[in-house]
C-alpha cells in the first residue's frame, strides 16, 4: 500500500532529461525540489543538471543568484557550485583595453 504523504523517490534519470532539454523554469524546479532530494546522489544529479542550464546567452540563470541568498544552506550551496562548475566550462574572453 502506499503512503499519500509519501513522495515516490526522484529517478536519477529525471534531472539528466532536464539537462538535456534545458526547458524554461527547469532552475527553479530543481531548486524548490532540493530540500525533498532523498539522498547525495540525487543532490549530485540536481546540482549537476542545474549547472547545465547555469547561463543563458552568456548570463547566470537569475533562479541560481537568487539562490546564492537562500535561507536553506543547502539550495545556498548547490547554486553556488553549479554556477562555479558552469563557469569553469564556460571559457571567459579576456579584452585588453587599449
Amino acid at each position: 500500500m502506499l503512503d499519500k504523504d509519501k513522495m515516490p523517490p526522484l529517478s536519477p534519470v529525471a534531472p539528466r532529461l532536464v539537462a538535456l532539454r534545458q526547458p524554461p523554469g527547469a532552475a527553479e524546479a530543481l531548486l524548490a525540489f532540493l530540500p525533498s532530494a532523498e539522498d547525495e546522489a540525487i543532490v549530485g544529479e540536481v546540482q549537476a543538471t542545474l549547472a547545465a542550464v547555469a547561463m543563458h546567452d552568456g548570463k547566470p540563470e537569475p533562479a541560481l543568484v537568487q539562490a546564492l541568498d537562500d535561507k536553506q544552506p543547502l539550495r545556498r550551496a548547490v547554486a553556488a557550485a553549479a554556477l562555479w562548475q558552469e563557469a569553469r566550462r564556460t571559457p571567459v574572453r579576456w579584452c585588453a583595453s587599449s
